[in-house]
């Protein structure tokens, strides 16, 4: 007869999660979820790795000075993944890695303006925002303009898709989206 002691309980609690742990990594490959889990962020970790630093290279052919931020994880503080420097004018950059589309959450693009207000001393004209998308070989740059952050007004997402072309145009900093 099944009575609900703590003992009881806590062994069909371990056997049934043992059961449960043989059963997953038996499903992948000898891995636990977690195992998985862990491998799959590190990969996801290592794209937008990889895009930053291309970013930074591809800047710094053209004449600009960038660098990268090393923050491995989302905080609050208002930093861009890379700042760069071309004359006078400073930009912050949000970059992400996709296949086809990247999108960009209002929160990302509000710390890009709150790192250039509280952190650059310049005129707004020299500061730029930038949402940086890596699609494969191909870049694509849209700035966001000062007017929507002022006035609250940015939106939720910003899409770039691999059809898209970007708004920003650099001299010889970056290659112009086509």
């Amino acid at each position: 007869m099944y009575t609900k002691t703590s003992t009881h309980y806590s062994f069909l609690t371990i056997v049934f999660y043992q059961y449960s742990s043989e059963r997953k990594a038996a499903t992948t490959g000898g891995k636990t979820i977690k195992e998985v889990d862990k491998i799959a962020l590190r990969r996801w970790r290592k794209r937008g790795f990889y895009s930053e630093n291309v970013l930074v290279k591809l800047l710094q052919k053209r004449g600009c000075r960038a660098v990268r931020i090393p923050v491995s994880n989302p905080s609050l503080s208002p930093l861009p993944d890379v700042i760069a420097r071309k004359d006078s004018d400073v930009y912050a950059f949000e970059v992400k890695n996709a296949s086809y589309y990247a999108y960009f959450p209002k929160q990302q693009i509000d710390k890009l303006f709150r790192f250039l207000n509280e952190l650059i001393p310049l005129a707004r004209e020299q500061k730029h925002a930038v949402v940086a998308a890596h699609l494969g070989k191909r870049w694509i740059f849209k700035e966001i303009d000062w007017s929507e952050w002022e006035k609250d007004r940015l939106p939720e997402k910003v899409r770039i898709l691999k059809r898209d072309r970007g708004n920003v145009v650099f001299e010889d900093a970056i290659p112009v989206s086509k």
